[in-house]
């Protein structure tokens, strides 16, 4: 069993990324594929402003940010690694706080190794800009085929670029070594 991965902002309200702050490098992090030009190092991104009230944000830094590059802190790395996740090119990162000028520096952006055509477009219901069903599909259901997944434990769905998907397993792994802001969805009852 395979699983969307996510992060709860209703219930673990946290700092949120500046969209636009990200220097991609001229790479694309989302495509699955091994780097193999030299990027300049830390990579940077920027926190939104924090804003009182809001019942999406608090000053706590998340485990993960899935943007533009996704960067995930230490301790989730190293749940990833100790749960059997290898697959990834880690660089170095640092994310300043417009708020305090502070910047962090124990996240990691992370490029996820592996792009997998693993949807089962026959039990799937989806749809595509162009017909072509890969890269930006999307999916009012969506249905894994086990067959194609070459029994990763994290991949990129080629179908959709944006889509990070984990085995159960490590799924298991993490939600035991308690990193209970992160979402699992079920990839057949989520949109996407």
């Amino acid at each position: 069993m395979y699983y969307l991965l996510d992060r709860s902002w209703a219930f673990y309200p946290a700092r949120v990324d500046d969209a636009f702050s990200y220097d991609r490098q001229g790479v694309w992090w989302n495509d699955g594929r091994l780097f193999t030009k030299p990027l300049k190092t830390p990579i940077e991104m920027k926190l939104e402003p924090y804003v009182p009230g809001s019942p999406d944000q608090s000053p706590r830094m998340p485990a993960m940010f899935k943007g533009k590059i996704p960067m995930f802190r230490d301790d989730l790395l190293e749940a990833f690694h100790a749960g059997g996740a290898d697959n990834f090119q880690i660089f170095p990162a640092q994310i300043l706080d417009p708020d305090t000028g502070q910047a962090h520096e124990n996240y990691k952006a992370v490029n996820i190794l592996g792009m997998v055509a693993a949807a089962d477009m026959t039990n799937s219901i989806w749809s595509a800009p162009d017909g072509i069903p890969l890269v930006d599909v999307a999916f009012e259901k969506l249905v894994i085929d086990p067959n194609k997944t070459r029994s990763l434990l994290l991949f990129r769905l080629a179908e959709n670029h944006a889509a990070i998907m984990v085995h159960e397993r490590l799924r298991d792994h993490l939600v035991n070594s308690g990193f209970s802001e992160l979402e699992f969805h079920k990839p057949e009852q989520a949109a996407l």
